[in-house]
Order: structure tokens, then sequence, then C-alpha cells
């Protein structure tokens, strides 16, 4: 599932810079564009947009969170205490987070995100870009976001913006550990399951009820090869769910609309349950998401979640005012030497990150709950 983690992670870095520098392809207005074509604005109302679609991304991520967490529990049978799962999973996810709080601090205090304010009046993303690290530097603030207000509360976070996802990450590794207590062994937990998706229905909670009972599935019936043909239709309906967008013409996704009444996620679980369900039965997925430059983003995918932001707000900022102001160079070549060599440096220090931060998270995360919970 490395590979899959680590497209999502790539779909997010790319929202997010795209957001930034061509803002049309997310409010379908010509005022927005930086092409004569307006392009943004067409490209923007088609399924292309799954590429960097955010949404479909995180929905991604915390489905692969109930498949993975459940995963060891139903391979080997063996229960585990709720309670020293939660506190491996808390720390598992606040020691890097800190680390990523504790950069945004430090390029702030160096006022590292000063170029922010010049570089929207080029890109005209003064909605969004023009907004984030707006706080003064404080450690204190700083220590509270990573270790508390991340985890425990939602909202929008100062020093690391895309923190907001910590909070339904933290509850739905909860709600599994719980479900896994108590109705893993159960002979009817199936329908416990949808009741739970019922009662949880308006949240990201289905996410990983649904992840988790995927995991439970296929861990107790022998895997069937997807004929070729389902395989297609199943890539189709991803591309047509996955890429939902919620904009003033959006013809092509008005049936989806009901869905998102009652669930904002809905299109993008479909989009998600088939992903996974494919990465499972299909060996022609198997195959390209076993590549090793997909096992290498799955692996620094969390790092490069964390860290990206950080260096769109700063390096890429000086970087693209360099090229377009400076160097007087074309606004699609500035962004594309821009993004090129950011997405590098946002690899190079993600790798660093997931070698001394991350995998150390995992291994103390785990010594710890052991430590707290020895059997007597």
């Amino acid at each position: 599932m490395d590979g899959i983690r680590g497209i999502a992670a790539l779909m997010v870095v790319f929202y997010h810079y795209l957001l930034s520098y061509y803002p049309g392809l997310f409010v379908a207005t010509p005022g927005y564009s930086h092409t004569s074509s307006n392009i943004e604005s067409i490209l923007g109302i088609t399924p292309v947009n799954i590429i960097y679609n955010s949404g479909f991304a995180v929905c991604m991520f915390f489905v692969l969170s109930g498949f993975v967490l459940s995963h060891k529990y139903f391979t080997t049978h063996k229960s585990e205490n709720p309670f020293s799962l939660a506190i491996k999973r808390y720390f598992r996810l606040v020691i890097p987070i800190l680390v990523s709080v504790l950069i945004s601090l430090a390029i702030l205090s160096l006022n590292g995100y000063s170029m922010i304010q010049e570089v929207v009046k080029y890109t005209n993303c003064s909605f969004w870009l023009a907004h984030l690290w707006n706080v003064h530097p404080s450690l204190l603030q700083a220590l509270k976001e990573a270790f508390f207000s991340s985890i425990f509360k939602g909202g929008t976070k100062p020093y690391n913006d895309v923190l907001w996802t910590m909070h339904p990450e933290f509850l739905g590794s909860l709600l599994v550990f719980t479900m896994l207590a108590l109705v893993g062994k159960l002979r009817l937990r199936y329908p416990i399951y949808l009741a739970l998706i019922l009662i949880f229905y308006s949240g990201y909670m289905p996410a990983f009820i649904i992840g988790l009972g995927i995991c439970d599935y296929y861990a107790s019936k022998k895997r069937a090869p997807m004929p070729l043909p389902l395989l297609i239709l199943f890539l189709l309906i991803i591309l047509y769910t996955g890429s939902y967008q919620i904009l003033p013409r959006n013809d092509i996704w008005l049936p989806l609309d009901p869905l998102t009444k009652v669930n904002k996620i809905f299109p993008f679980l479909i989009a998600s349950i088939l992903v996974l369900v494919i990465a499972i039965n299909s060996e022609r997925f198997q195959k390209i998401l076993s590549h090793k430059w997909l096992a290498f983003l799955g692996k620094i995918s969390f790092s490069l979640y964390l860290l990206h932001l950080l260096v769109l707000g700063s390096f890429s900022c000086y970087l693209f005012r360099l090229f377009y102001i400076q160097f007087e160079m074309d606004y699609f070549s500035s962004f594309l030497c821009m993004m090129v060599i950011s997405l590098a440096l946002a690899m190079i220090v993600s790798y660093l990150m997931y070698k001394y931060v991350d995998r150390n998270a995992v291994r103390f995360s785990s010594y710890l709950s052991k430590k707290l919970f020895k059997p007597s």
C-alpha cells in the first residue's frame, strides 16, 4: 500500500502548488487565469483535476489507515490493548509533527515566509496563500500546536496548515482500535460496521470503518484475479468520482451532488474503495505500485506531506520571484523551474526526515507502548 500512499502525498503537493500559482484551476474565474486561452478554467472542470484533487487524496489516506491499522489483527488474530495502541499511535504521529512545527517556527523566526506577500501579487492567490503563517513566532504556541491542537482539535494550524488532517486521523485510529477490541471477533460484525458507518455518516470516520471492513473481508477470503474489463470499468469510475469538484460550472459532476448532501466526501469514498479493491486484486496494478520510485514515495509520504508546505511558503516563493522578476522569465517557465527544483528539495528533506525522525518515531512509539503496558 506504500505506492498508493506515495501517490496520494504527491497529489496533495500538486494541489498546494497549483492552488498557489494557478488558482484559476479551482475558482473557474477568468480573472485568476495566467494563460491567454484561460485553459485553467477549462481544465478545472474536467477529470484531469484528479491529478491534484486533494479531497480524493486525503480520503485515500484515511481509507488506507483503516486498512493498515487493522491488517495485523485480521492476519494474526491476536488482540492488543487498545490503550497501548492509542499511545503508540499518538507518539508515532506527534514526533514528526513536532519536528515539522519546529522547522516552521525557525523559518518564521528568520522571516523566511516574508516573500509570500509579494509573490501573491503576481499569482492572484491572495485568498489562500497570503493568509498562511500570519502569526507571531512563539515557541509555546508551536509546542501547543504540535502536542495538543494538531491531534485533539480541528481547524486551521498557524505553523503548518496541513496538520488539520491529524485530528480526524487520530480519531479514526482510535475508532479502529476500539472496533477491533469490541467487535473484531464477532460473527455478525459486518452489520455492526454498516451501523457505525450510518452513525458517523457525515464526517471522515466512514473512511476508516470502510478500510477496516475491506481488510477484514480480504483477510478471510481467497483473492480472485480481477478481469481486465472490470479493472477498466473501476478505473473509469475512479476517474469520474475521484475528480469531483465543487465549482459553479461542475456540469459533469451534477449526478454526484446528491451524494455530497449526505457526506461531502462520498464521491471520494467510492473512488478510494475501488483503488483499494484494485490494489488487492489486480496483479497489473500491484506491479505498478511496487515500482521502486513509488515504493520510495510511499516511505517518505508522511514526511513529504508534513514538509512540502513549508518549502512552498519559503524556498519556492524566493525561487519564483528570482525567475519571474529578476530573470524576467515568462510565468509558466518560472513556475515550472520553481516547481521542479522545489519538488527535488522537498524529496530530499522528506527523505532525511523519514530516515532520522519518522523511522525513529515508529520505534520509540512501539517501545513506549510496550513499556507502559507490559504484561504483569
